[in-house]
């Protein structure tokens, strides 16, 4: 029998996959050169499921910490926990925010940027990629 945590994981990773399902033809992927962030932080990065197509991930950053450099194709995301963020980009401009748990939406791909926790706190999301 899953757990209720398990089962709002489950909605929340089918939600992401259908929104970037119906976003796929809108987003170009990003082709820097850089690796993806699950390859550079596999730790970080957990990929759940995959296809030829499309990849589910969960992303856990923990308290205070930066991933390295990456890039990353278009995708749709669902914030599991209210995060305090920075996201860092190649040149040099800086991002902050505080998504709460429930934020979700769509973004196009990026071709360097880093991401950083800043809070105090665990930050769990629930990210589908375009391959």
């Amino acid at each position: 029998m899953r757990t209720i945590k398990s089962r709002l994981l489950w909605a929340a990773g089918a939600t992401a996959l259908a929104i970037v399902a119906a976003a796929t033809l809108l987003f170009a992927a990003a082709d820097s050169g850089y690796p993806l962030g699950s390859v550079v932080a596999p730790d970080v990065f957990r990929v759940v499921k995959e296809d030829d197509s499309l990849r589910l991930m969960i992303v856990t950053h923990q308290p205070h910490s930066r991933t390295p450099w990456y890039s990353r194709p278009a995708m749709a995301y669902y914030y599991l926990d209210s995060c305090k963020i920075a996201r860092h980009f190649a040149d040099g401009v800086t991002k902050t925010g505080n998504p709460a748990a429930g934020h979700s939406g769509l973004e196009p791909g990026l071709a360097q940027f880093s991401f950083e926790n800043t809070g105090d706190t665990v930050c769990r999301i629930v990210v589908v990629e375009r391959k």
